[in-house]
């Protein structure tokens, strides 16, 4: 791993980061114990990428579509990534 990132500019690494973040978020937002009932790949993928930007904007209910689980997975998602 030391050799990609020496070869990565710090834009690419950003990029990549965010990329990583986004798919773990939607590939978990897309599994049963997120959500109280499943969401379109779509969503979730929307949802993703809104925690990660932390624009705030949702496709859906964060407190009707998502279990406990899922809403305190949701904001910790959403708060690691403003440190960025």
């Amino acid at each position: 791993m030391p050799n990609l990132t020496k070869r990565l500019q710090p834009t690419q690494i950003i990029a990549l980061s965010f990329l990583s973040l986004i798919t773990v978020g939607t590939v978990l937002l897309l599994l049963p114990v997120f959500t109280v009932k499943s969401i379109s790949p779509v969503n979730a993928l929307f949802t993703a990428t809104s925690a990660t930007c932390v624009t705030g904007l949702i496709a859906m209910d964060t407190g009707r579509n998502f279990t406990l689980f899922g809403q305190a997975g949701f904001s910790l998602f959403s708060n690691n990534s403003s440190d960025f």
